[in-house]
């Protein structure tokens, strides 16, 4: 895959400390003899969690065309061609409270670690993964072209076709962020990358001007 998420968890304790210093103005009070005098903080601010059953991503394509020789250089198709993707790769946050009354913290799944949002500077942190590799993503596509092709002839070739499309997904990105992890349905709608309408077209004429032309 392009981004693996699932090798992110290369990044978590105890291989990957992330440590902040602030230095003052003039004077800095930071330099490389003092700056790990505190030490490496037992863990860092997030980190990446894989789900273990993760599924392969499934694809269905289907189409159909119809052609028509228009004359003998010439030829128009239209087609139609759709596809559905299932167990695409998504990046829900996993410790987010469900929606609800009183604090954060006690409507979190894992209630025992807390996030750097919640507290920044906790005297005792314990920061749980927030980055959830899963398989929870869907998408759709379907798309009407229409084509038309003229071999050369009488100094002309044409290659020309209009495309009409929709794109709709739940998830654009891997490294996207998901609103609401517990109704991932609540994120599908137009791809990031969804464009309505393309037209694409290429041609080449030769002058008929100079030795062997019309003039």
């Amino acid at each position: 895959m392009t981004y693996n998420e699932q090798e992110s968890i290369r990044f978590n304790p105890p291989w990957v400390f992330r440590t902040l210093f602030v230095n003052d103005v003039p004077v800095p009070n930071f330099n490389m003899t003092n700056g790990f005098e505190t030490g490496l903080a037992p863990q860092s601010y997030g980190g990446f969690a894989t789900n273990p059953d993760l599924k392969d991503i499934t694809l269905q394509q289907w189409s159909i065309e119809i052609q028509q020789q228009v004359t003998s250089s010439l030829m128009a198709s239209i087609s139609y061609v759709g596809s559905q993707m299932y167990h695409g790769d998504n990046n829900p946050p996993l410790n987010q409270a469900v929606p609800g009354p009183g604090p954060l913290q006690t409507r979190r799944p894992y209630s025992g670690f807390v996030t750097p949002q919640d507290d920044p500077a906790p005297p005792d942190p314990h920061y749980l993964v927030y980055s959830w590799g899963n398989f929870g993503a869907t998408a759709n596509y379907n798309a009407l072209t229409v084509l038309v092709r003229k071999q050369y002839s009488q100094g002309l070739t044409l290659l020309a076709h209009f495309t009409w499309s929709k794109t709709i997904d739940s998830s654009s990105s891997i490294i996207g962020q998901s609103q609401d992890p517990y109704n991932l349905k609540a994120d599908r709608g137009l791809a990031s990358f969804h464009v309505p309408r393309r037209l694409v077209a290429s041609w080449i004429y030769e002058l008929p001007f100079g030795v062997g032309k019309h003039f």
